[in-house]
């Protein structure tokens, strides 16, 4: 049986603080997978490395036995931290962030944003209070 994820001897450091140290792991094709462990532990770093928003200093992810890239992101949702939404980010600010971890941007993306804002706001207006 093959994998449909792994993780080869990931290691991920931030200055002199070592956030993930050779982890590595396997998840065979149709499983159900958990990622746990105490705050601080390098869980949302390692999921980071699987979805390439950050490189991993060492080691290696690969899908079905290909380095992870831009089709894994286009198949697997992320949701980060604090619900996805930051505080000091104006929401087309957020919806280009994600859109750009989707592989997409460009002036037509933001352009769709903001229709899709534009006609959300006009639906908004017309509820009943």
């Amino acid at each position: 049986m093959g994998y449909a994820l792994e993780a080869r001897g990931l290691y991920k450091s931030f200055g002199d603080f070592v956030a993930v140290e050779d982890v590595s792991f396997t998840i065979p094709e149709g499983a159900v997978f958990g990622l746990l462990g105490r705050n601080g532990a390098g869980k949302t770093t390692c999921i980071r490395m699987l979805m390439n928003i950050y490189y991993p200093d060492q080691g290696e992810v690969l899908l079905r036995g290909t380095t992870v890239g831009q089709e894994f992101r286009n198949r697997v949702g992320y949701l980060p931290e604090e619900r996805g939404l930051y505080k000091k980010m104006k929401l087309l600010e957020v919806i280009l962030f994600f859109a750009e971890l989707k592989g997409v941007s460009g002036k037509a993306v933001k352009d769709k944003a903001l229709d899709y804002l534009k006609g959300s706001a006009s639906r908004i207006g017309s509820m009943p209070k």
